[in-house]
């Protein structure tokens, strides 16, 4: 079973490339929901 070694950097690109976006995605959907909390306080 021969892999193309640039398949498989471009497949790892992308791996990496989703995660960053979750990972984005998570940490703005907790500050956001951080700085609802904060401004609903009295």
């Amino acid at each position: 079973m021969t892999i193309n070694k640039n398949e498989f950097y471009n497949n790892f690109n992308n791996l990496g490339r989703s995660h960053n976006l979750l990972r984005f995605a998570w940490i703005v959907q907790r500050t956001s929901l951080n700085t609802i909390f904060i401004f609903l306080k009295p």
